[in-house]
């Protein structure tokens, strides 16, 4: 088991949903960074859960999930904060928009609009996991059919079968951190960190063209984290999230 005493690795700390990963400018200095690749895990469908709270209490961060998934005794292969967040009435972190896990929805499905936040950025949309597999569909087109696992909503939906999103510009100066989940013509999941700036042209192209996604969804910005087993190092147990992910062998 991995100790919450060997070497952390912090990420940059915000609220999603607050500006986090914006589309404001930033410095160009970083432009080399987009020939920097992804870190990156592809894992099935039935190996992905999506997690909020226990026993009515928010997991928060990825070391609170860490720590319960252990106690079960689940091999825990990666773990990433899931769709963009906000504070509750009650003051506590929920999901901006649509959360189902393990069948129950605790959250709804979000339709409104706003300006100037990115989970409002038109078209959004939903990843979602069914009998049938992994999807990724616009927001106005979410109207699953069948029973599903689980499901998360944030946006921007960088891109599908119809393109890349219309607002995303080749040559942006907004590059930032970003993470995104995505799904194969295989039907595998693949979860995405920009662990280096990129802009989300940048960001969708590689996950279109480098890691073969049909489909993929952005979930938040400078605040993301994807920690990997494979990293030899404690998942991060500052940052808070509201929903996260898992894969478990």
């Amino acid at each position: 088991m991995i100790s919450r005493r060997t070497a952390l690795r912090l990420t940059g700390a915000g609220l999603a949903g607050l500006g986090a990963g914006g589309l404001g400018l930033s410095s160009p200095a970083v432009a080399q960074f987009r020939d920097e690749p992804l870190k990156t895990i592809v894992a099935r469908p039935d190996q992905v859960q999506l997690h909020w709270q226990n026993a009515g209490r928010n997991y928060e961060t990825l070391a609170d999930l860490y720590d319960d998934l252990s106690a079960q005794g689940l091999h825990i292969q990666a773990l990433m904060n899931a769709g963009i967040y906000e504070v509750g009435p009650d003051g506590t972190y929920q999901p901006q928009g649509l959360h189902i896990e393990q069948g129950a929805a605790l959250r709804p499905l979000n339709t409104r609009s706003a300006r100037n936040a990115n989970f409002y950025l038109k078209p959004n949309g939903v990843f979602y996991i069914d009998a049938q597999g992994a999807h990724i569909v616009r927001t106005q087109d979410y109207g699953p059919s069948n029973p599903l696992r689980l499901a998360t909503q944030s946006g921007p939906l960088l891109f599908d079968a119809q393109g890349m999103h219309p607002r995303f510009l080749e040559n942006s100066d907004s590059r930032k951190r970003r993470n995104a989940v995505g799904v194969r013509e295989d039907g595998q999941v693949v979860f995405a960190l920009a662990d280096l700036p990129l802009n989300f042209w940048d960001f969708a192209t590689k996950l279109r063209e480098e890691e073969g996604c049909k489909a993929a969804l952005y979930l938040d910005g400078a605040i993301s984290n994807l920690w990997l087993a494979s990293d030899g190092i404690a998942p991060n147990p500052w940052q808070p999230f509201a929903g996260m992910l898992s894969v478990t062998a």
